[in-house]
């Protein structure tokens, strides 16, 4: 029998796919227009000279480790549980495979596509070393560092998907574990480095690939060259020790499990009628919107919103009292990435109710009853807005407020504090508009994506690639890209879906189980 059968058919069926050329070439042609446009724009902004080849470099590696972060949690967090929902995984263990067989074959046909898209990149982010302060060692270093990244973010999708049955769940596994791993030890190890208290502190992070892809600058690896290669080597090895646990638990847990009893969820401590009163307002919604009923929401996403939203509150309260308003500009231009969760749950929550429903067979069912295209998508809208809403509501309130307060208690003179709140406002509404509308662009092409590709579950993940990731590079004018994307996809998704069902493809007669097509 041939080592690693699966591995070995994946490997061969992605080498002959024009998918995977597709990819690279596409890849490799949009990180090229990308560095181009910073080649011309970094001299402008920070004035010729060693920086602006530096910054340009780590522009783009900063791109591809975004883009190696969301890899693993919309592509490889689902592709074992969704194997065991559509019970197609127990066949494979009616032969003579193991379980590290299904799991090294399901990530050798991920890194087919994302090991090439990943070398397609670094000959174009290795451009602005023509512009100097970017040696060949930090390009190289930095290369093998995204690569370790991109195998651990892969590595954590698949333990996330062979301890999980649903989607939704794995992704949250595999984002709360990167978000760990990747954000959290590294920033405690700083906290710890510069407060003194243990030295260095880089023991701290050495499980972090993340910490790895830092200490590969050359300023830092010419100080302590054996951190940056303890890091890469440990969460290296640690990847592989997720890969060996999810090949040791798949063949245990891909069978259906007995039902349990309900447990008692969290509304139920809230008061003795809690429970009762939400199940009266799901019966009245039941009654009288039933396809809202249907669409429903996630109380997870709705509870995560809530609190990045009440400690972006509080943070602005604290902000306020520095009186210096430009405190919260600088806030208020860098709190967006901060803000970055609230957006991966609504793209989370725009494609999930398509994306389920194509699943499941449900989305045939709709199509076969008295409901038009169009009341799908206002339901679907009014969910988005009664979950996300009031708590974008409750970060712009605060944070225009605290803006208001810094301005006029500020210790300028009247005509400073006065040009200080012009300012501040115009730049505040700017980016507020900016926000507005990455979250229409991201309903519109999420509903669609979800309505329309093979595979309905990375529809979260491109819609974040098309209007978070990729127009990010156009320096202050990627709404237009927002508001084309308003334009063509709002149009689309007032016409009928029925001919989407009859337009689709169908799966390819005789395709294996657990095949990646």
């Amino acid at each position: 029998m041939t080592f690693l059968p699966i591995v070995a058919r994946e490997l061969r069926e992605g080498a002959r796919r024009n998918s995977t050329r597709y990819v690279r070439l596409v890849v490799a042609a949009v990180a090229l227009v990308i560095s181009l446009f910073q080649l011309a724009i970094m001299p402008i902004m920070m004035g010729l000279g060693r920086t602006s080849g530096s910054a340009g470099f780590g522009f783009m590696t900063g791109y591809a480790f975004v883009l190696c972060l969301l890899a693993g949690i919309f592509i490889t967090a689902d592709c074992l549980s969704e194997e065991k929902r559509e019970g197609t995984l127990g066949l494979l263990f009616l032969t003579d495979l193991r379980g590290y067989d299904v799991v090294l074959g399901k990530l050798a046909s991920q890194l087919v596509y994302l090991g090439y898209g990943l070398l397609a990149i670094i000959p174009a982010a290795a451009l602005p070393m023509l512009f100097g302060g970017v040696t060949g060692g930090e390009v190289w270093r930095i290369s093998l560092a995204l690569a370790n990244l991109l195998f651990f973010a892969l590595a954590t999708g698949m333990f996330a998907s062979s301890v999980s049955r649903q989607a939704g769940r794995a992704m949250a596994v595999t984002g709360l574990t990167l978000g760990v791993v990747c954000f959290l030890m590294p920033g405690i190890q700083s906290l710890l480095s510069w407060t003194g208290m243990v030295g260095d502190a880089a023991w701290v992070a050495w499980l972090s690939p993340a910490a790895a892809y830092d200490w590969a600058d050359e300023s830092s690896f010419i100080m302590r060259p054996a951190r940056f290669w303890t890091a890469l080597g440990v969460s290296h090895a640690f990847g592989w020790f997720l890969i060996g646990f999810a090949s040791w638990w798949l063949p245990r847990s891909w069978q259906d499990r007995p039902l349990k009893a309900k447990r008692t969820s969290f509304l139920d401590r809230f008061g003795p009628g809690a429970t009762t009163a939400r199940v009266q307002r799901r019966r009245e919604l039941l009654d009288n919107e039933p396809l809202r009923w249907l669409i429903g929401d996630q109380l997870s996403a709705r509870v995560i919103t809530w609190a990045v939203a009440i400690c972006w509150a509080l943070g602005m309260v604290a902000l306020s009292f520095f009186r210096q308003w430009e405190v919260l500009f600088v806030v208020a231009i860098y709190g967006r990435f901060l803000l970055f969760p609230i957006k991966l749950l609504f793209a989370g929550q725009v494609t999930r109710f398509f994306a389920e429903s194509r699943r499941t067979g449900a989305f045939e069912l709709l199509l076969a009853a008295p409901i038009s295209s169009r009341e799908m998508v206002a339901a679907q809208w009014a969910m988005l807005r009664r979950v996300f809403l009031p708590p974008g509501l409750l970060i712009m309130g605060s944070t225009l407020l605290a803006a208001a307060f810094m301005t006029l208690t500020g210790n300028d003179d009247p005509s400073t504090r006065i040009i200080g709140m012009g300012f501040a406002g115009v730049v505040g509404l700017i980016s507020l508009g900016e926000w507005v509308l990455d979250f229409f662009a991201m309903g519109a092409l999420g509903m669609w994506l979800a309505l329309t590709m093979r595979k309905p579950h990375l529809a979260a993940g491109a819609t974040i690639l098309f209007v978070l990731i990729l127009p990010s590079f156009m320096c202050g004018i990627s709404f237009i890209v927002d508001i084309i994307l308003i334009a063509v996809f709002l149009s689309k998704l007032q016409t009928d879906f029925r001919p989407l069902v009859l337009e689709r493809p169908a799966v390819a007669p005789g395709a294996a189980p657990g095949s990646q097509r």
